[in-house]
């Protein structure tokens, strides 16, 4: 009898794995169903993403002093190709120059706008610049100093937890042998752990009811789709870069091109001036002969005039 008794309670358990794992694949399917929607529609994703969220301190991108990948590319064709793997996800990302000023920052998901509108007021400024320095805007210290930066001085991926409790994944932009920036986007889903929602709430200066209410806005994601956001995001970072290259070339071609034909020019001035002189001093030597005296010098454009 105890037998039979044990052996319903391994039955219980198998059962009880075997019903979590569906539970499981079913959250999995419902994810990918949310990303087919998603990538489906891309156009009104991003109109959607882009009228979603307007920063009260702007856009971080005027602040860009370095302007290398953003003169080079634009701001609207970052936008597009960041849109190329922020659809999959649904959740937000930074381009940065090699210097940590923003080319570019898209914030789509909720979670991510909610903390990173609590800890910039966090830093008791509306001084952007000064925001950006005070190391108490935790999401873009974790965006810039804890992910892209690394990833730049390492020129390898890097993927870590933020301070708001899902992933960032950075990795650098090459432009030939040179690294010129930093792409990165954040990816996972929001902390359920009561302790962990009380150690966030704590940091970030807001409630754990408001963390729950912003976490609803975060799209579920599973991590088939969040690889195939890496090998996009690896993708755009070698095209932004790729792109970023070219463009430096041109200039550099450009200011080449313009020092050659300042010189071109300078040369050609300097010819027509030498004919001058040529026929100044053959006009000199014939009325100094004229008047029946000879040149104590011997002319040394003679050979060249009578050439000519």
């Amino acid at each position: 009898m105890m037998k039979d008794k044990n052996k319903t309670k391994e039955q219980l358990v198998k059962e009880l794995a075997e019903l979590q794992q569906r539970v499981a694949e079913l959250e999995n399917a419902v994810a990918d169903q949310n990303w087919i929607d998603r990538a489906a529609a891309p156009e009104s994703a991003g109109e959607e993403r882009s009228k979603a969220y307007a920063p009260a301190y702007g856009d971080l991108a005027e602040l860009n002093t370095s302007r290398v990948i953003l003169d080079s590319v634009g701001a609207g064709l970052l936008a597009e190709i960041a849109s190329d793997y922020l659809d999959l996800l649904g959740t937000s990302g930074a381009i940065y120059e090699a210097n940590g000023d923003y080319a570019s920052g898209i914030f789509s998901s909720g979670w991510c706008q909610f903390l990173d509108k609590a800890s910039y007021k966090l830093c008791g400024t509306d001084d952007s610049t000064q925001a950006l320095n005070c190391g108490k805007w935790l999401c873009h210290e974790s965006c810039w100093n804890e992910a892209s930066k690394p990833s730049i001085e390492t020129g390898k991926p890097v993927d870590i937890e933020c301070s708001g409790g899902i992933r960032l994944y950075a990795v650098p932009i090459w432009a030939g042998t040179e690294i010129v920036g930093s792409m990165n986007f954040g990816h996972g889903n929001p902390l359920k752990d009561p302790e962990k929602l009380q150690e966030i709430a704590e940091k970030y200066g807001v409630t754990e009811d408001e963390l729950r209410e912003a976490a609803k806005l975060h799209p579920p994601c599973s991590s088939f789709v969040i690889d195939i956001a890496k090998s996009r995001l690896l993708t755009s970072a070698k095209l932004v870069g790729e792109i970023t290259r070219r463009r430096r070339a041109e200039d550099e071609l450009k200011e080449s091109s313009a020092e050659l034909r300042k010189m071109v020019n300078l040369m050609a001035g300097r010819e027509v001036r030498m004919t001058e002189l040529k026929e100044a001093i053959g006009r000199l030597r014939v009325q100094i002969e004229e008047t029946g005296m000879v040149p104590v010098a011997d002319d040394p454009l003679k050979e060249d005039r009578s050439e000519e």
